[in-house]
């Protein structure tokens, strides 16, 4: 039972380590993600919400902030990322 025990635990570290490159792939890219995450609360917003498409007194006009600041951050990381190799 033990060397069966102990093939289990070497094969599940070899796929350990042939799935890590892979996730910390999709890890580097969390700015990302969640900049878009934004973009996207900020159309259903809105879309949904008819006080989120004027202007305020304070910020200004509400869809550049809910929607075109983080599109620009979004375009700023891609140049961001086209210029060093995508790394």
């Amino acid at each position: 039972m033990t060397p069966r025990h102990s093939d289990l635990s070497q094969s599940r570290f070899s796929s350990r380590a042939a799935v890590r490159p892979h996730a910390t792939r999709q890890g580097a890219d969390w700015a990302g993600r969640a900049v878009l995450a934004m973009m996207f609360l900020a159309a259903v917003a809105m879309l949904s919400l008819p006080q989120a498409r004027g202007a305020s007194a304070t910020f200004g006009w509400l869809p550049l902030w809910l929607a075109g600041l983080p599109a620009t951050a979004w375009l700023a990381l891609a140049v961001a990322r086209r210029g060093t190799g995508g790394r």
